[in-house]
């Protein structure tokens, strides 16, 4: 068995951390769900500028450029236009389910003056 490639371990070990951040963050999330909001509501205390990026954030762009190094030009040029496609379809589905929403609304009734003898 031929030793692993390192930029593959440190894509590996990016990924690792961004899904350990995802659980993080599902488990905080399930944990507020079953709280009543506080009295000034759900707002977070000020961050510095450094903060407010956050940490999982930039575990997903490291992930991101460590994907993009470790795979072949032409195909991270096929990938990002099958992304490209992908949130074309997202966004026509999205227009599609409006204009079915807007087209719901029913024209008021018609009104007619009824002349009182």
């Amino acid at each position: 068995m031929r030793a692993a490639d390192p930029e593959l371990e440190a894509l590996r070990e990016q990924l690792a951390g961004a899904q350990d951040a995802a659980r993080r963050l599902a488990r905080e999330a399930a944990a507020v769900a079953g709280r009543r909001p506080p009295p000034a509501g759900w707002a977070s205390a000020p961050q510095s500028p450094e903060g407010m990026a956050g940490s999982e954030l930039s575990a997903l762009v490291d992930l991101a450029e460590k994907l993009r190094s470790a795979i072949p030009a032409e195909l991270w040029k096929r990938l990002v236009a099958a992304l490209r496609e992908l949130l074309l379809v997202l966004r026509a589905l999205l227009d599609l389910g409006l204009a079915r929403l807007e087209e719901q609304h029913e024209p008021p009734p018609e009104v007619e003056d009824i002349p009182i003898l």
